[in-house]
């Protein structure tokens, strides 16, 4: 049989001295210029939806919010 040496249940690895935790920073957030394409870009698409059921509550008596509000009086 081969000769085997006494395996330790320690590693030399866990024996070294751990380094001090690190300090965790967290950043403010800044509302900066990617904020305010975000909130103008859907803004403007809000918008956009709501000219164009508009368009079709008044020309065509279609539309998920204007629907009924320009039919004409028979």
């Amino acid at each position: 049989m081969a000769n085997s040496r006494a395996r330790s249940s320690k590693s030399k690895a866990t024996s070294r001295r751990k380094a001090p935790a690190a300090a965790v920073v967290e950043e403010a957030p800044k509302g900066g210029l990617e904020t305010g394409i975000a909130v103008l870009t859907a803004l403007i698409l809000v918008t956009a939806f709501m000219l164009v059921d508009f368009e079709l509550g008044k020309s065509y008596g279609e539309g998920q919010f204007f629907k009924d509000k320009y039919a004409q009086a028979k």
